[in-house]
């Protein structure tokens, strides 16, 4: 086997490292969004979502550390759409903590995906 991969030479691995990296950046600009709330004329930001990000890059090995276009998170928020106050503020609280609360489970399930597959090496590693 001339092109065996490495112990963490995986898809698997990059793509639960990639979606934990996301989840990172979507909460730190969503916390921002929360931080925001009552500060006049501020919009509220989102991140693509984790799947246009995941088409546009290239599922490298996770020991290369993949390259997450939002590794910069201000860089690629986008404003989300919605009412304003009338001090021009754009925040919905209610909707941002259900995008954070969502953001959350995503991050919980690939962070048990991560680790239950180091397990599957240990194990078989002995």
């Amino acid at each position: 086997m001339a092109n065996a991969p490495s112990l963490f030479d995986s898809r698997l691995l990059s793509l639960a490292n990639a979606r934990m990296r996301y989840s990172e950046h979507r909460t730190a600009v969503l916390a921002q969004d929360i931080a925001n709330a009552d500060t006049p004329g501020y919009v509220a930001r989102d991140l693509p979502s984790f799947a246009s990000i995941l088409q546009s890059m290239p599922l490298a090995p996770a020991s290369a550390g993949s390259s997450l276009p939002a590794a910069n998170a201000g860089a690629h928020a986008h404003r989300v759409a919605g009412p304003t106050t009338p001090d021009g503020n754009a925040v919905n609280v209610e909707q941002t903590l259900a995008r954070l609360a969502s953001t959350d489970s995503a991050q919980r399930l690939a962070s048990q995906l991560y680790s239950k597959y180091l397990g599957f090496y240990r194990t078989a590693i002995g």
